[in-house]
């Protein structure tokens, strides 16, 4: 038996407990495994977590040095457990899991069966798997790729093991979903205001940044309240037709939430656990007719144009087994699309299309009303040919605007903070015709001017790519870098100094 108490450990929503050497030997478990935790009085009160070993001499992991009756759990773990400190627990290792056998299996080339997705997944959902099991999973998956057929399984899987949205009144249920890469594009929330004006139904959920240095939940969430439980998420759809929430909030296919938590450091993203990932949250929210918008360029996830091609023609052979109503289009992701980059200034970009004010940038909004258009042609509010008229039609009316305010203010209004005050001006350093931009440099230099977590942090462009100012002359500005951090200023100029402005002029 062992006497609980606190670690002073923030681990975000992920289990660790932390035992010395001594007792690790004492009870046979091992650092890296995953250990069942119960209380010796009641025996219902229990949580699975990842095990963590200290020296018994020393103070490690940020907490004093533990005695060998003693286990540290870090606050997530403590909560769910719902004992006090100085309680008495016993903890088991996880037994042999038998669904890793079918990982094993995958990684010499089998294919999974649905039922053997259907386990492992439900496993990693009442995390059995450790992280290392995890990680040997995602590896299987890009390893040997996975066909359609297990893509669709998949999905499904990931779909059951989490919370369902039901609109059993309702027909139609529309999304939109983009499968990102590019700094700004922040299409979504003026297609959502403007096809919620029309009278779609529309469960709109989006993720953090991963690849980029600002996401739609990042942008949305200086301006309005994002973070919804699956019950407030559906007040607002029902007062308003739409929402605009934070999926990684909700119990939506909460296993794609953990593979996330594995991929980002690692920087591993297979196709076809990205395919499932989009689809198994759209799924999960009742979506039965979703855009689906590919961008190709350099930082996006296709290449280019043939390779987004690929990935459509892939999408749509997955949203058939599902039965999922799909229309996939194909944007041009090269360079930067808007004015700002990160997350106030995106913010800022949004409004300014939404109130229709003249400085608004007009690639993001001609792209928002394309996209905007399409949707509203798929699910029969606008006849062929006309949904890009319709989509304008609402926006330059104020509905539009008028629709996402009032979407706002059901989810909780924010005032938008101010950009950062710290501002570097970046000159062109030769005259002549802007070629291009390069994507991966500016969203360096927006993450080192500490985006998403500075909010403030934004580069303001002068100038773009095919944006008709695309002559240049020695000294003329091309975009303006603003951070709430003095030293990430320095640490920014450097980066140009080194590597570029990440324009191409000649």
């Amino acid at each position: 038996m062992l006497k609980i108490r606190k670690s002073g450990i923030d681990s975000g929503n992920m289990k660790i407990a932390i035992i010395n050497r001594f007792a690790s030997q004492n009870l046979g478990v091992y650092p890296g495994e995953k250990v069942e935790i119960f209380s010796t009085k009641n025996s219902e009160k229990r949580v699975v977590a990842d095990l963590r070993i200290t020296n018994p001499t020393k103070s490690n992991h940020g907490i004093i040095k533990l005695l060998r009756d003693e286990i540290a759990l870090n606050e997530s773990t403590f909560l769910e457990l719902g004992l006090k400190e100085g309680e008495m627990v016993e903890i088991h290792p996880i037994s042999h899991l038998e669904s890793f056998e079918f990982v094993k299996k995958k990684w010499k080339g089998e294919r999974f069966s649905a039922e053997e997705l259907d386990k492992i997944v439900g496993d990693i959902t009442d995390e059995k798997y450790s992280e290392p099991l995890i990680t040997y999973f995602l590896l299987a998956c890009m390893k040997e790729d996975l066909t359609d057929e297990e893509i669709a399984g998949l999905t499904m899987a990931i779909v059951k093991h989490g919370d369902q949205l039901k609109f059993p009144e309702r027909e139609i249920i529309a999304d939109k979903h983009c499968i990102g890469g590019i700094p700004n594009n922040r299409t979504t929330p003026i297609v959502i205001s403007i096809c919620a004006s029309a009278g779609l139904t529309l469960p709109n959920t989006f993720t953090k940044a991963i690849t980029s240095s600002a996401a739609t939940a990042d942008v949305l969430a200086t301006y309005m309240w994002v973070t919804k439980s699956i019950d407030e998420m559906k007040d607002v759809i029902d007062k308003t037709g739409a929402c605009l929430v934070w999926g990684g909030g909700l119990n939506i296919a909460p296993a794609d939430d953990i593979f996330i938590q594995i991929e980002r450091p690692l920087n591993i993203d297979s196709e076809g656990q990205m395919i499932a990932s989009i689809l198994a949250k759209k799924v999960a929210c009742g979506v039965n007719h979703l855009l689906l918008d590919i961008p190709f360029g350099k930082e996006a996830k296709a290449k280019n144009y043939e390779d987004a091609k690929r990935l459509k023609k892939r999408f749509e052979r997955v949203a058939k087994i599902l039965k999922l109503n799909m229309t996939v289009t194909i944007t041009n992701g090269e360079v930067p699309i808007g004015k700002r980059v990160g997350c106030v200034g995106e913010m800022m970009d949004i409004l300014e299309i939404l109130q229709n004010r003249e400085e608004a940038p007009k690639d993001l909004r001609e792209n928002a009303l394309f996209l905007a258009g399409e949707l509203l042609e798929f699910t029969g509010k606008a006849k062929k040919h006309f949904g890009f008229k319709m989509a304008e039609e609402i926006l330059t009316s104020g509905k539009a605007y008028k629709k996402f305010m009032e979407i706002r203010s059901v989810q909780g209004e924010k005032d938008l903070p101010e950009l950062g005050k710290f501002t570097a001006k970046i000159f062109a350093k030769k005259s002549g015709e802007i070629l291009d931009v390069d994507n991966s440099i500016i969203k360096k230099i927006n993450k080192i001017s500490g985006a998403p977590f500075d909010v403030g942090a934004t580069i303001i462009l002068e100038r773009n790519f095919g944006d008709k100012k695309g002559k240049v002359s020695v000294g003329d500005l091309l975009y303006e870098v603003c951070t709430g951090n003095e030293t990430k200023l320095k640490n920014v100029l450097e980066f140009i100094s080194e590597k570029g402005d990440g324009f191409v002029i000649e």
